[in-house]
């Protein structure tokens, strides 16, 4: 299993960071791996709600489901779960500061085999993984400093 982590500062104040991490169905705005957000059986305030969706790969399309297996609002989501014969962790941990929150975005990956075609290897797509996370996360910013409004 690989890891990424990733620490960034938002200045939003920590609520309006939990409410759209926790907006599964707006995952695909800012998440440049989500194609598509299927479903969401649940509600995104209790655990075991469920995430059907694609995600995009290094071009390669994987459908799959994430659980939201632990919350404390507002302060951390943990989702796991996999698809296609690979697995994908995620906690996001978030600290209220006076000029806004803290984010820190851990990701424990398991990629599917098939996506090891031969043509990459481990190491170009772990830093591929990497820069998706860091666009992610200034796709997230930019949609809270927007002043977008959230809706459920």
């Amino acid at each position: 299993m690989t890891h990424t982590q990733l620490k960034i500062h938002i200045d939003a104040p920590i609520e309006r960071v939990f409410e759209l991490a926790t907006d599964f169905r707006r995952y695909p705005e800012w998440n440049v791996n989500y194609r598509e957000v299927r479903d969401v059986a649940g509600s995104s305030q209790h655990v075991g709600t469920r995430i059907y969706g694609v995600l995009a790969v290094v071009g390669h399309a994987i459908q799959g489901w994430s659980e939201l297996v632990e919350l404390d609002a507002p302060r951390l989501v943990r989702l796991a779960g996999g698809g296609e014969g690979g697995t994908l962790n995620v906690l996001y941990r978030l600290t209220p500061l006076e000029t806004g929150t803290d984010v820190t975005c851990d990701i424990d990956y398991e990629l599917p085999a098939r996506i090891f075609d031969g043509a990459m290897d481990s190491l170009f797509l772990e830093r591929a993984m990497e820069r998706d996370l860091r666009h992610s996360a200034e796709n997230f910013e930019a949609l809270l400093g927007a002043r977008i409004p959230l809706l459920a």
